[in-house]
């Protein structure tokens, strides 16, 4: 933020600026510290935003020594300092929100893995149910399959007592003849 005070005989211009840390602007509006910068540093040196060369206690406060300076401006820039230099609130609430944002991860992760885990029991009931048929069709495979071995055993049986009734039948007649 630019302020000016030009005085008509120094044609003097005041710039205001504020070096803080990336996140500040999330606890307090940048544009509030510097008018309050600027307030605090006009109310110090009596000056206000259209101040002429009629002003001569400011004028003489301003151009002093470098060191007399700092001594006026030090009050009203601890107090700005202390205003709005990280307080513990603020710092628990950054802690907050970085807890809030891993929070949010794990939460995110954790419905990804119960999706995850709810896949994986569709797809064990689904093999639980297809070894269930399998096994089904496995014990009717095998009750069809003793049932043909003891039909095929039967005719086979039946095969050799026709044969041998006939081997008989022909021996005894020949016999008899």
């Amino acid at each position: 933020m630019l302020s000016d005070a030009l005085n008509d005989d120094q044609k003097q211009i005041y710039v205001f600026f504020a070096v803080t840390i990336p996140d500040f602007n999330k606890y307090h509006p940048v544009a509030q510290l510097l008018k309050q910068l600027k307030n605090d540093f006009y109310g110090t040196f009596h000056l206000t935003d259209n101040e002429s060369s009629t002003n001569h206690q400011a004028t003489n406060e301003l151009t002093t020594t470098g060191s007399s300076m700092n001594k006026l401006a030090q009050p009203f820039l601890n107090k700005i300092l202390s205003q709005y230099s990280s307080s513990t609130l603020q710092d628990v609430q950054a802690k907050v929100d970085t807890v809030k944002e891993i929070m949010k991860t794990n939460v995110s992760k954790a419905l990804e893995n119960v999706e995850q885990l709810e896949d994986m029991e569709e797809k064990a009931e689904t093999f639980e149910e297809q070894a269930k048929n399998f096994n089904r069709n496995a014990v009717k495979v095998k009750s069809l399959m003793r049932s043909r071995y003891v039909k095929i055993c039967l005719i086979l049986s039946f095969i050799v007592l026709v044969i041998a009734a006939i081997i008989i039948l022909a021996i005894y007649s020949k016999v008899k003849k």
